[in-house]
């Protein structure tokens, strides 16, 4: 069997060493292998019209990293995770929230798609392990020490509502005690993230549409304006009534009418009796 060469292996994203493909593994299988309740949640919350995550988030890629095995027991225990540069954190919450303003809610790749995304390393339980990493040009060895902040951006396919959700339970399990200012603000915007996608589960991508809603006139008022208008039609026939039939016109005594009575007053003419 042929093997391949080390410039076709992928590369561990942590250690940035070539690795076999038996090591390649989807990182988040667990993350989003959920009980059936809580991904059927979060298909909801995603407004998936499907069940299956991968092509939903666009490809084996954007569910997928490659990572060493030790690495991979490491990210799956979660004393480490993956999280989505502040700008893109903005870019989410910004769509999110126009969304929600007008009653909607869109799949994650209608929110932000593109082939890839800068990603930031955060510890969370490294208990300050070293990580040697190899330069992709000089193939030198650097050691980054904790606190981790010289690891280098990654730039991943890896689908940001997959590394977002990976990074909130990861946040949620260890809490965010040790986490620099910068991690810090990022670690607030992933939890106003988290609490949009439940505020827009009942949501869907088509807004409610005005031209549907009927509006009611309450019952008492209906009642009221009809007996009204009644009312009225029946004091102005009464009206004609004595207008017409009368040939001789004369003042009236009253034109006021009871609100419970369509009674026109007319007063009585005395007239002098005819002599014989």
């Amino acid at each position: 069997m042929k093997l391949k060469s080390e410039s076709n292996l992928p590369r561990c994203i942590i250690s940035n060493e070539a690795i076999p493909d038996t090591v390649t593994i989807n990182a988040y299988r667990r993350v989003l292998g959920e009980p059936i309740l809580q991904k059927e949640a979060l298909q909801r919350k995603w407004n998936m019209q499907q069940a299956n995550f991968q092509d939903v988030l666009g490809g084996l890629n954007a569910i997928a990293i490659p990572l060493r095995v030790d690495w991979f027991a490491t990210f799956d225990a979660m004393y480490w995770t993956l999280v989505p540069d502040a700008d893109t954190l903005l870019h989410i919450i910004r769509e999110l929230m126009t969304l929600k303003a007008t009653g909607r809610n869109a799949t994650p790749q209608g929110i932000i798609k593109q082939d890839s995304y800068p990603y930031i390393f955060v510890p969370l339980k490294m208990e300050g392990m070293p990580i040697p990493r190899r330069t992709t040009h000089s193939r030198e060895l650097v050691v980054h020490e904790e606190p981790y902040s010289s690891f280098p951006e990654l730039n991943l396919p890896l689908h940001p509502y997959a590394a977002i959700y990976h990074a909130y339970r990861s946040f949620e399990k260890f809490g965010p005690l040790n986490l620099s200012n910068t991690q810090l603000q990022i670690y607030n915007n992933i939890q106003r993230i988290w609490t949009l996608w439940g505020e827009m589960e009942v949501y869907t991508s088509n807004p409610p549409n005005p031209v549907n809603i009927r509006f009611h006139t309450p019952k008492t008022l209906k009642e009221s304006t009809s007996n009204a208008a009644s009312r009225a039609q029946e004091s102005r026939a009464a009206a004609r009534r004595v207008r017409f039939s009368d040939p001789y016109p004369r003042p009236y005594a009253s034109c006021d009418h009871d609100d419970d009575s369509d009674d026109v007053l007319v007063p009585e003419l005395k007239f002098k009796k005819q002599q014989k």
